[in-house]
C-alpha cells in the first residue's frame, strides 16, 4: 500500500438541545485549510454514537454520501476526532456530579446508509 500524507483535519461540532430523529449533533470538518465539509452528523446507532457524512437523495429514494473518506485510516481519524469533540461538548455541559453518558464504541465509523 501506497504510503499517503494525510492532510490536517479540524472538527467544530454542534450538539442539538433537542436530537431529531436519531441526529444527536452537526458537525463541520476542515480538511487541510483548503476544503470545507459541512452537514457531518452525529447519530444515534444501537451500539451507540457514529458519524454520518452529507448526504443526498438519490433518484431511487435512498440516500448517498456526497463526500467521504475513502481510506480506512481517514474514516478513523474522522469518526474519533467528531466523537471525541461531541463527547467533550457534552462533558462542558454536563452538572458537575453528573457522569456524562457516552458510548463505548466511539471508535466506529458508519457512512450515513442505514
Amino acid at each position: 500500500m501506497e504510503n499517503r500524507n494525510v492532510a490536517s483535519i479540524e472538527a467544530q461540532v454542534y450538539p442539538l438541545k433537542e436530537p431529531r430523529n436519531n441526529t444527536l449533533a452537526m458537525a463541520s470538518l476542515t480538511i487541510g485549510d483548503c476544503f470545507a465539509v459541512r452537514g457531518v452528523k452525529v447519530v444515534q446507532g444501537r451500539s451507540g454514537p457514529f458519524v454520518s457524512m452529507p448526504q443526498a437523495k438519490d433518484g431511487k429514494g435512498g440516500y448517498q454520501d456526497v463526500c467521504f473518506p475513502i481510506s480506512r485510516e481517514v474514516r478513523e481519524q474522522v469518526s474519533k476526532l467528531v466523537l471525541d469533540k461531541y463527547n467533550a461538548q457534552l462533558d462542558k455541559a454536563q452538572p458537575q456530579n453528573a457522569a456524562p453518558q457516552r458510548s463505548a464504541n466511539q471508535h466506529l465509523y458508519r457512512s450515513g446508509s442505514r
